[in-house]
């Protein structure tokens, strides 16, 4: 095989260079022309849909298509329908080039690759880069803070926000459409909200304690997504009174105690607490018992000889803050038991 020849039109013989017996000779000329390798261009856009003002990458690949091989060198021109946008060399077959300057709406983005000596110039198929208009989302609650129980309004507003917008141009859009997520601090989805004109409200109940939250726009066909700054709602909950008894002020070594804790609501009409109460001995959690209609008991045991500091403290659930008991002294006596000495004989 011949190799190393270049792309051209080429005449090629084959001389006989004779021998002792034999006259040399050469063949007629055979016409051979060599063109330059065919190539595919592929194209890949990113963000894709962008949001205007984005820096959007362009990144074309250029192969080389059997029997032709080698690395295809040169320009790539990136076009935006009939204009180029821009150009990018190729390095090991990738071209690659930036933007932030595409307008609102679709653009059909060709890599379009020049060709050199060697390779064929080929171009891309046709990909549709979406850029969407600029939102800024916003999202208010109504009481904030709020008490357990009360229906807590949230306001949600999605708006264009493109730099230079005049008023006449504003006038003239369509506003935001879809939803909006409320998202809680790790990330549950708490509700949707359907927005009409760019708007909506949603009313709902929460349990006691802050809540983390913010908005979040998916887009739509014209605008793109966006999250609000995160809302803090406070819903308070319900204060609590929580007093303890035990069966005995004193006990002797080996007697078990039993310690009982009543929490109750400052307002009865909300109903009884639930949840657990702690019970410590000497500022250490001894046993937990949960509360049933208010009361929660729980047994002492093998509590040591001495003087004891004994507390109950009520955790709280999602209507009913925490409280704490009173703490009480607790002697467990050991005079009663007699100990015999061992007697040897």
């Amino acid at each position: 095989p011949i190799g190393g020849l270049g792309v051209g039109a080429y005449a090629i013989t084959a001389e006989y260079g004779g021998s002792i017996r034999y006259a040399g000779s050469t063949s007629t000329a055979t016409n051979h022309t060599i063109g330059k390798a065919a190539t595919a261009t592929t194209l890949e856009i990113a963000p894709n849909p962008s949001i205007i003002g984005d820096t959007v990458l362009f990144t074309a690949t250029v192969a080389t298509n059997a029997p032709g091989s080698g690395t295809a060198g040169g320009l790539v021109y990136f076009n935006d329908g009939a204009t180029i946008i821009g150009a990018g060399p190729l390095v090991n077959g990738v071209a690659t080039f930036n933007t932030a300057t595409l307008d609102v709406g679709d653009h059909p983005i060709t890599a379009q690759y020049a060709g050199s000596d060697n390779f064929a110039a080929s171009t891309s198929a046709a990909a549709t880069q979406t850029v969407k208009r600029k939102t800024l989302v916003t999202m208010t609650t109504t009481p904030n803070p709020a008490r357990v129980g009360d229906e807590v309004t949230f306001s949600i507003t999605v708006q264009d926000t493109p730099p230079g917008l005049d008023m006449v141009v504003a006038a003239a859009l369509i506003a935001p459409s879809g939803a909006v997520e409320i998202v809680a601090g790790d990330g549950t989805v708490i509700a949707t909200v359907a927005l009409q004109n760019g708007a909506g409200t949603h009313k709902m109940t929460m349990p006691g304690g802050t809540h983390q939250l913010t908005a979040r726009y998916a887009g739509d066909a014209t605008y793109g997504g966006n999250t609000s700054t995160v809302l803090a709602q406070t819903v308070e909950r319900f204060r609590t009174t929580t007093t303890m008894g035990r069966s005995a002020t004193s006990t002797n070594l080996g007697q078990a105690l039993i310690v009982s804790a009543e929490v109750l609501p400052d307002d009865p009409a909300r109903g009884s607490p639930g949840g657990e109460v702690a019970f410590l001995v000497d500022g250490v959690a001894a046993c937990t018992g949960t509360l049933q209609d208010g009361t929660a008991t729980c047994t002492l045991g093998s509590l040591v000889p001495g003087a004891h500091l004994i507390a109950a403290e009520y955790g709280g659930d999602a209507t009913f803050d925490p409280s704490g008991a009173n703490p009480v002294f607790h002697t467990v006596d050991s005079s009663a038991f007699l100990y015999l000495p061992r007697i040897t004989r």
